[in-house]
This record gives structure tokens, C-alpha cells and sequence, in this order.
């Protein structure tokens, strides 16, 4: 039985000026049916997607600020 680095060993071209061919896929799978409707972005969850990334990172910021900023004081 052939290792797996065998099977995938490609043999040389026979001609020097013969580049390797391969199949490409298309870039986007064909549509099949009727066309679909581009959907509406409601603004009302952006901004609710943005408060929350917003109270996110706050939250991981506010120990620092109430604590002083420790980072800027000298430990001795």
C-alpha cells in the first residue's frame, strides 16, 4: 500500500513549457429559484449591537479608572 506522501507526489511534465492545469470552482454557487430580495439592515439593532460592544469594553476598563489607574503609580 502507497504512504499518503505518494499518492500525492505529482509526476513532472513531460514538456518544459507545460504549466499544471486545474479546476477552479466558480467564485459564488450558482442561484437556483427565483432571485432573493436584498435584505434591510434595521438600525434599531446596530445601535443596540453598538451599546453593547460599547458596555463591553467599559466594563473591562472601569476596575482601572476606579482604582486610579495603578498603572501610573510607583511601587516603591
Amino acid at each position: 500500500m502507497p504512504s499518503a506522501t505518494e499518492n500525492n507526489a505529482k509526476a513532472p511534465s513531460s514538456e518544459p513549457g507545460e504549466a499544471e492545469q486545474t479546476s477552479t470552482a466558480p467564485a459564488t454557487a450558482p442561484q437556483s429559484g427565483a432571485p432573493r430580495k436584498p435584505t434591510v439592515r434595521d438600525p434599531y439593532f446596530d445601535d443596540a449591537k453598538y451599546l453593547a460592544i460599547l458596555l463591553v469594553v467599559m466594563g473591562h476598563v472601569w476596575p482601572t479608572v476606579i482604582a486610579g489607574s495603578q498603572a501610573t503609580r510607583r511601587t516603591s
